[in-house]
């Protein structure tokens, strides 16, 4: 992770421009998003309860992956001089705990009289490709 945001600006911003990063769901980074959510719904904290689930064992939350669309946005894709004003998130498949992520942006489309940019969102299993989670998110440029 950069020590500071990217600095990209909106004339300095291409249609097609791409950014990412890697991140681990580790048990912990998990019990983090329970405590600072508050949300200990059982499929995410207890291993007996996931269990007797369709999923077999605990996963991470899902807004827990529409959190590092935050870090995207923030800090690589466009960073310092943008503002999310919206983004959507659709879920394909679960998250396991300890599964490596490649978390990716690219830029869509821009509206010059706006200073928005339209960039397309998604999360992959680092292991074998497969699409996670996906959106898109709508970001206005400050600068």
């Amino acid at each position: 992770m950069p020590k500071a945001s990217i600095a990209i600006t909106f004339a300095q911003l291409r249609v097609g421009d791409v950014a990412g990063f890697a991140q681990k769901f580790s048990p912990k980074m998990v019990a983090g998003f329970a405590k600072l959510s508050g949300n200990y719904n059982p499929l995410h904290t207890d291993p007996v309860f996931a269990a007797k689930t369709e999923f077999k064992k605990p996963i991470a939350y899902g807004m827990q992956a529409g959190a590092l669309f935050s870090r995207l946005l923030g800090m690589y894709l466009p960073g310092k001089y943008g503002i999310c004003l919206s983004q959507t998130l659709s879920f394909h498949k679960p998250i396991y705990f300890n599964t490596k992520v490649s978390v990716e942006g690219k830029v869509l489309q821009k509206v010059e009289s706006l200073h928005l940019a339209k960039i397309e969102t998604k999360i992959f299993n680092s292991a074998d490709n497969e699409l996670l989670v996906s959106g898109e998110a709508l970001v206005k440029l400050l600068k």
